[in-house]
């Protein structure tokens, strides 16, 4: 669901031109398929940090947050992420499209074309202005779109249409 492993191989294959790290925050049946994949990249440049009560902590050390799934709802962990302003790198599925606006605040990539997604992290680790960018956009979408106070708006809204 998650693919992880393509991930895990973007980056390995990135590693060679880019100093990168990638941080995998959480638990799962498929953990340790992930870390021999990682190979020798494990705690060089690819790390498992296990389940977290701490994710925003280790976002905030983040500069890019990607995630790869084949089917998503409406992503908690990506709303976190933009929300501490941060670029996304998501698949088209679910409601990601929702969250991340193409080329806006990150980069909806196809769900089954790798060579997109390691094209759109690559420009986000070559652009720095870009990426910049992005968060700044990560963050304002999040507080217009996604915020208690917006939603609570949008509810108090469309009571209003009903009633009146």
């Amino acid at each position: 669901l998650k693919r992880v492993e393509i991930v895990i191989k973007t980056i390995h294959a990135l590693s060679k031109r880019y100093p990168l790290r990638l941080l995998i925050v959480g638990d799962g049946p498929e953990k340790n398929k992930l870390e021999e994949l990682a190979g020798q990249d494990r705690n060089q440049s690819i790390f498992f940090l296990g389940a977290r009560d701490d994710v925003p902590r280790w976002l905030s050390l983040s500069d890019i947050f990607i995630q790869y799934s084949s089917t998503e709802g409406l992503s908690r962990s990506i709303l976190e992420a933009i929300a501490l302003g941060l670029p996304a790198i998501v698949s088209d599925v679910g409601g990601n499209r929702e969250i991340v606006l193409n080329k806006e605040n990150g980069f909806v990539v196809p769900p089954s074309d790798e060579q997109a997604l390691m094209n759109a992290l690559e420009t986000l680790i070559q652009d720095d202005t870009m990426r910049k960018r992005f968060g700044v956009r990560s963050r304002e979408q999040a507080q217009s779109q996604f915020s208690r106070e917006s939603n609570n708006q949008l509810y108090l809204n469309l009571y209003e249409k009903l009633v009146g």
